[in-house]
C-alpha cells in the first residue's frame, strides 16, 4: 500500500496540488483572507472622497506593535549544569547569538510579523541557512549559487554557511485542512513567486524548461516605447514529515511532471520540525490561523467613519450663510458682507424692511453625534484593552486620577500586552534553539568570538561548531526581554540591590559589582572593572577555548591566593 502523496517512491504531484487547494480554502475560511485587502486599505488610509475617517487601524497598530516586539532582541543563555566549562560555553553561545541576530536583521522581521499578526491574524517567520531559495540545508550550495557564467541567481543578501530569517506572507503559507497546531501538521507548503529566468539559471532546480509564466501587477517596465513584462512562475515548497522530504512543485508547468526539486529535509530530520514560527495573538479553537484584531476593529472603524462624516456635514451646514432676495443687492455690495473690513456699509435696493431682503442662517452640530463618537471610542478601547491615557490623552473626567486608579488601569492593559509578548517570546526561544542546531552542525570553519573574561579582560576565542556541539544540550535559552521581567527592570533592580547591599560587610563587593555590570545594558560596561590580580589577556590574538579555560583557572587560583573572590559569571556585551 503506497503512502498518500506518492506513487511508489515518486511524488504524486496532482495529489499534493489538490491538498494545497484544500489548505488554501481552509485559510480563506478561518483567516478571513477575502477581507485582507480591505483591511490593508484601511491601514493605508485609502477612503472614498466623501468619507471623513478617523483611522483606527493605523492608530491601534502603531500603538500596539511597538509594545510587543523586542526593541533590543538579544538572548541570555545560562548553563543548566554547574562548572566553568558549561558557563564558558553558555557565554560563547550568547555572544554568537547576539551577533547572528543583529546580522540577520531579526528585529525588523520580528516587527513585521507582529504587524501581520495584528492585521491578518497570523505572523510567520522562517529560518533558513545559506542560500535564500535553498529548500533545505545544502552542502553543495551553502550560499547563493551562481549560473554557468558565474552570475549569482539570487538578489537576497544571505551569507554562505550562515543562518537567515525572513517573513513569510500568511497568504503564501498553507497547512492541511483542519490543522489546529503546527507541530501536529503532516506537511506545510509555501508559495514562492520567482522570475522564470532566475529559476532556469538556478542549478538547484531541474526540469525548468516548461515553466509557464504570468504577469505580476506592477511588474511591467517601460523602456522607451517598448514594454517588457517580467515573466514569473508560481512554485510551492512542500515539507512532508512522513518521509522527511522537501520538494518544489511548479503548478503551471506545461508538462505532467511538475516536480523541479526533491531532497531530504534536514530541518525535519535533524532539527525538530518545520523552520516556520507562527505568532498569533487571538487563538482560534478550530484552526491554526489566529483571529485577526482587524476583524474586531472593522465594525468600529466603519461606525466611527459614519459619525465623523455626519459631523463634517453638519459642520458645513452650521456655517453662517446669507440669503439675499434676487436683485435686492448688487454683487459689489454683497461682497462687503463677507469682507474683512470692519464697519463696512452695504446698500440695499428697494423699499420695506431690510430683513425681508437679507437673511442670515446658521445651525448647530447635534450634541448626540459627539456623545456617540466618545461612546464608540470607549467601546473600541475596551475591546482591545487600552485606556484613553495610553494613547497620550488625559482623562477628561472631572477630578484627579489617583495613583492607585492609574496603576489598576495600567495593570489591566499590561495583562493583555504581556500575553502577546509572552507568545512572541516563545517563538523567539523556539527559533534560537533550532538555529543553534543548524549552526553547530554545519559550521565547519572556525569562528572568532569576542568575550569579556575575568576582571574585564577582553578575549578573542577561536571556536568551531564541533567544539560547541557537545554542549548544545546543556544550555537553556530565554529572550533577554522576556515577560514579565524586561532588561530595563533587571537593570533598575541591580542598581537598587547594589545600593542596598554595598555597605553590608557580609557581601562580597567584587561579586556584587560583577552582578551590577552584568545587568547594565551595553558593552561599554564590560571593561570598566579593574583587572583582577594575575589575569592577563591574549591581546589581539585569538586563543583556543581550552586556553580560555586555563585563564579562568589561573584567575581563580590567583584570586584565592590573595583573598579575592572571583565572580562566578562573566558580563555579557
Amino acid at each position: 500500500m503506497s503512502l498518500d502523496g506518492y506513487r511508489g517512491s515518486k511524488v504524486d504531484t496532482n495529489w499534493w496540488l489538490e491538498q494545497i487547494k484544500h489548505g488554501e480554502e481552509f485559510r480563506k475560511k478561518f483567516a478571513y483572507e477575502q477581507q485582507w485587502q480591505t483591511w490593508r486599505s484601511y491601514y493605508r488610509g485609502n477612503w472614498a472622497d466623501d468619507i471623513m475617517p478617523l483611522n483606527l487601524f493605523y492608530t491601534y497598530m502603531r500603538t500596539i506593535v511597538p509594545r510587543i516586539y523586542f526593541r533590543d532582541p538579544t538572548i541570555s543563555i545560562s548553563p543548566t549544569k554547574p562548572g566553568l566549562e558549561n558557563m564558558m560555553f553558555a557565554r560563547i553561545m550568547e555572544r554568537i547569538d547576539t551577533k547572528l541576530l543583529k546580522n540577520m536583521k531579526f528585529k525588523r522581521v520580528m516587527k513585521s510579523t507582529v504587524q501581520d499578526a495584528f492585521l491578518l491574524g497570523t505572523g510567520i517567520a522562517k529560518l533558513g541557512f545559506g542560500g535564500f531559495y535553498s529548500p533545505t540545508i545544502m552542502d553543495d550550495y551553502p550560499g547563493a549559487p551562481t549560473d554557468n557564467r558565474g552570475f549569482e541567481v539570487e538578489h537576497h543578501n544571505t551569507e554562505s554557511m550562515m543562518p537567515w530569517v525572513a517573513k513569510t506572507n500568511p497568504g503564501n503559507f498553507v497547512v492541511p485542512y483542519g490543522t489546529k497546531w503546527l507541530d501536529h501538521s503532516r506537511w506545510v507548503a509555501e508559495k514562492i513567486v520567482r522570475p522564470i529566468s532566475d529559476i532556469q539559471r538556478d542549478p538547484r532546480f531541474t526540469n525548468t524548461a516548461g515553466l509557464k509564466s504570468f504577469d505580476v501587477d506592477g511588474s511591467r517596465m517601460a523602456a522607451g516605447s517598448i514594454v517588457r513584462p517580467i515573466k514569473v512562475a508560481n512554485l510551492y515548497e512542500i515539507r512532508d514529515t512522513y518521509t522527511g522530504k522537501v520538494f518544489v512543485l511548479a503548478p503551471d508547468h506545461s508538462k505532467d511532471n511538475k516536480l523541479i526539486y526533491e531532497g531530504a529535509d534536514l530541518f525535519l530530520t535533524s532539527y525538530g520540525g518545520f523552520p516556520y514560527f507562527l505568532n498569533t495573538f487571538n487563538e482560534d479553537d478550530e484552526a491554526v490561523w489566529g483571529l485577526p484584531d482587524s476583524k474586531i476593529l472593522e465594525y468600529y472603524q466603519l461606525e466611527i467613519n459614519e459619525i465623523k462624516t455626519q459631523i463634517q456635514r453638519h459642520r458645513r451646514l452650521s456655517l453662517v450663510k446669507i440669503l439675499i432676495k434676487d436683485k435686492a443687492m448688487s454683487e459689489s455690495e454683497a461682497e462687503k458682507l463677507v469682507s474683512e473690513d470692519v464697519g463696512a456699509v452695504a446698500f440695499i435696493r428697494g423699499q420695506g424692511d431690510i430683513r425681508s431682503n437679507v437673511l442670515y442662517t446658521n445651525s448647530t452640530i447635534p450634541r448626540e453625534l459627539f456623545v456617540a463618537a466618545d461612546t464608540l471610542m470607549q467601546d473600541t478601547r475596551e475591546s482591545l484593552g487600552f485606556s484613553r491615557n495610553e494613547f497620550g490623552e488625559f482623562n477628561s473626567r472631572s477630578g484627579d486620577t489617583t495613583a492607585t486608579e492609574a496603576n489598576i488601569v495600567k495593570m489591566a492593559s499590561e495583562i493583555r500586552i504581556d500575553e502577546r509578548r509572552d507568545g512572541l517570546a516563545d517563538s523567539v526561544v523556539d527559533f534560537v534553539k533550532m538555529m543553534h542546531g543548524v549552526v553547530l552542525d554545519n559550521w565547519g570553519d572556525e569562528q572568532v568570538v569576542d568575550l569579556i573574561g575575568p576582571g574585564g579582560v577582553q578575549v578573542w576565542l577561536r571556536v568551531r561548531g564541533e567544539s560547541l556541539r557537545k554542549n548544545k544540550f546543556s544550555i537553556k535559552v530565554d529572550p533577554d526581554t522576556a515577560i514579565p521581567e524586561t532588561r530595563a527592570s533587571r537593570e533598575q533592580r541591580a542598581i537598587q540591590l547594589y545600593q542596598f547591599l554595598s555597605a553590608n560587610p557580609l557581601i562580597d563587593p567584587i561579586k556584587l559589582t560583577q552582578y551590577l555590570l552584568h545587568e547594565m545594558k551595553g558593552p561599554q560596561f564590560d571593561d570598566i572593572m579593574k583587572m583582577l590580580p594575575g589575569v592577563n589577556g591574549a591581546g589581539d590574538r585569538p586563543i583556543e577555548v581550552s586556553d580560555f579555560g586555563n585563564m579562568l583557572q589561573q584567575s581563580i587560583s590567583n584570586a584565592g591566593a590573595q583573598n579575592v573572590s572571583l565572580p562566578n559569571a562573566m558580563p555579557q556585551g
